[in-house]
């Protein structure tokens, strides 16, 4: 019962994940650009540590999603060490 009950703890942190997710595509889309822009272009690192942040907040709330996170979802935000530089720097700040 328990085991049931923590894995819909991490659905639940999945879907709050991608409803943030979609805000964050909808709002390009919204503005005339790619759905995917956000991902690739160096100018939406912001965007992207944003994202990772929220990930981040969801974990501490509920530990068990940060194997979902890390293993399924993290992967379309990589590499966040190039995406920490380009903030840093202040050219990912679109």
């Amino acid at each position: 019962m328990i085991l049931l009950l923590a894995k819909f703890d991490t659905v639940q942190s999945a879907k709050k994940y991608l409803a943030i997710r979609q805000d964050i595509i909808n709002s390009f889309v919204n503005a005339g650009l790619s759905e995917t822009i956000w991902k690739t272009s160096s100018k939406y690192a912001a965007t992207r540590a944003a994202l990772r942040n929220e990930a981040l907040k969801l974990i501490e709330e509920n530990p068990d999603f940060g194997p979902m996170f890390d293993t399924l979802l993290s992967r379309e935000l990589e590499p966040e060490y190039e995406d920490n530089l380009l903030v840093q720097l202040g050219l990912g700040n679109q």
